[in-house]
């Protein structure tokens, strides 16, 4: 839209929700619209962001016996752990349990979300992508749930009806990946000319006096430079700490879970008293332990796990 001109969609933030409403809009041919991102560039990590020097070592142990299963976890964070630390470590659980678990996890980027519903896979198959989306992330359509004193739920997620019968497990930043690249494509297909704006942050948003339009203040995050911007409609999808719904004077329904929950997205091997190792679980299959605390367990399509566990009380 050319400066002065009143928008007909903006568009504050560039993650899954707002890139999945980018790309209906321009399916629709809606031209006059901007899609902005305090974000320098296309999501390459997690939200939660970068483990630095510290090395994250972990045991995993589980006692199996008059068909109970409860799950512990003890683990350390030291800058430097020795090999001697790791297998001191590693015999104290064995004396502990039938069998365990050790994730080694080194400095690299931690990836917060990463399911993919039924239904979304079937927008994504209304946009034209669901193909790529498949490709590139893990089918599970097995669960386990280990609830202690015997209790076990066993979930086939590929019986829930629909088309794409699963949880998709996909990286966010892969999901992000394939929606601006669907968007960019369908843009220049319909010859929309329209852009995801890296670096350019929402920091006010007032009603434009005597109208039903929307003034909104842009920055560059770069030169700090300031813009403003009429639009017809202004749509938040700038997450949990949204400027867009603190503008408007909205507040966050709900409250926070009072558990504390470590996400862990690692290498894993299952060990045995023998020195064997054995395979987990299956690429479709996830595991969760839900007794004195809780544990889920459920691999990416690279082989890796991602981890997600209640922080027990010291």
């Amino acid at each position: 839209a050319a400066a002065g001109d009143v928008l007909d969609v903006l568009v504050v933030g560039a993650g899954p929700t707002g890139l999945l409403l980018a790309n209906d809009l321009a399916r629709r041919g809606v031209a006059n619209m901007r899609v902005v991102t305090e974000s320098g560039g296309p999501s390459k990590q997690s939200k939660v962001g970068k483990t630095k020097t510290k090395r994250f070592f972990c045991c995993l142990f589980w006692t199996r016996g008059n068909n109970n299963c409860r799950a512990k976890v003890c683990s350390r964070v030291n800058a430097c752990w020795t090999d001697e630390c790791r297998e001191r470590e590693s015999n104290r659980c064995e004396r502990m349990a039938d069998s365990f678990l050790t994730l080694f996890l080194f400095p690299f980027s931690f990836l917060q979300a990463m399911g993919v519903q039924v239904r979304t896979l079937e927008v994504y198959e209304d946009l034209g992508m669901v193909d790529e989306a498949l490709k590139r992330g893990n089918q599970m359509k097995r669960m386990i749930a280990h609830f202690g004193g015997g209790k076990e739920i066993y979930m086939e997620l590929d019986k829930v009806p629909g088309k794409y019968p699963c949880l998709l497990v996909l990286p966010q930043y892969e999901n992000e990946e394939i929606l601006k690249k669907n968007f960019d494509k369908v843009s220049s297909a319909k010859g929309l000319g329209v852009r995801i704006e890296f670096g350019m942050k929402l920091v006010d948003l007032k009603q434009q006096p005597g109208s039903d339009f929307s003034v909104a203040t842009l920055e560059n995050t770069r030169t700090k430079e300031q813009s403003s911007v009429v639009a017809r409609y202004v749509v938040g999808c700038d997450g949990a700490h949204s400027v867009a719904r603190k503008k408007m004077g909205m507040t966050f329904l709900g409250k926070k879970y009072q558990d504390e929950f470590l996400l862990c997205d690692c290498e894993l091997k299952r060990e045995t008293g023998d020195g064997d190792e054995r395979k987990f679980i299956e690429m479709d299959e996830a595991i969760a332990y839900n007794d004195k605390g809780f544990m889920l367990v459920m691999h990416y399509l690279d082989g890796t796990f991602r981890v997600i566990m209640s922080r027990l009380e010291e």
